[in-house]
């Protein structure tokens, strides 16, 4: 009876193991065939949320428009849909990537107000960002670059991301988690506010007044004559480049 049993358990251990690689299998695409364009019907939004590999090219402009360039049975995968304002950009059922080509996605908005990245996203502003605010959420190893000009800019890195920024803001305000760095010598600002966790870095350019807040190893190289007030725990440093 026991090795019944025993035998029982072995046959139902295998046949779920090859249900889960199967299942696993089907979610995992490998791109095939040669680079399509497909354009999207899209309605105005104001939010962006990509959550797969891809290079993202942002434009504004009076329309909105949502074009992707990918192989066909990738871009058959890719789910795009618009809730309350916001752009989704994702893989069906939750779907994984294999070996492809590079993914292309182009979009244009008259204004934006959130952007997140998730896992390896790699963002461009092609033309100048001018918005009331705006709010960068980078989750992994993402990048965004930009030309951005807004009363409130602020963004939050999880893990590796990096930001390139240049432009003009009264406000500015970044948390870094990890090791994330962001490069904004160019972005002028009045206020800055800069909390770090980890052993990023950070670039700013600010007249007025910097708040920073640091645990970890982290570095802060700041432009500018602001009033500086600071709350250091561990080895982070601040340091005046002065030649603003």
């Amino acid at each position: 009876m026991k090795s019944t049993f025993n035998i029982y358990s072995v046959v139902v251990f295998v046949l779920l193991l090859f249900v889960s690689c199967e299942r696993d299998n089907w979610h995992h695409i490998h791109g095939s065939g040669p680079v399509l364009t497909e354009e999207r019907d899209v309605h105005p939004f104001y939010d962006v949320n990509i959550s797969i590999p891809a290079r993202i090219y942002f434009y504004q402009s009076a329309f909105p428009e949502l074009t992707i360039k990918a192989q066909a049975n990738i871009l058959d995968a890719i789910e795009t849909r618009i809730r309350r304002g916001e752009l989704e950009i994702g893989l069906y059922n939750g779907a994984g990537l294999g070996k492809h080509e590079t993914i292309e996605i182009y979009i244009s908005s008259a204004t934006y107000r959130n952007i997140r990245f998730s896992g390896s996203v790699d963002g461009w502003a092609e033309t100048p960002l001018n918005v009331p605010e705006m709010n960068i959420f980078i989750s992994g190893s993402g990048t965004f670059s930009g030309e951005v000009y807004a009363h409130y800019l602020s963004s939050s890195i999880s893990g590796s991301g990096k930001l390139w920024l240049d432009g003009e803001v009264a406000d500015q305000f970044h948390t870094i988690s990890g090791s994330g760095d962001i490069y904004a010598f160019d972005l002028e600002s009045e206020t800055a506010d800069i909390r770090i966790s980890g052993s990023g870095k950070v670039e700013i350019s600010v007249d007025d007044f910097l708040y920073a807040d640091m645990s970890g190893s982290g570095t802060i190289y700041y432009r500018g004559y602001p009033d500086v007030e600071s709350h250091i725990s561990g080895s982070g440093k601040i340091i005046h480049i002065n030649n603003k």
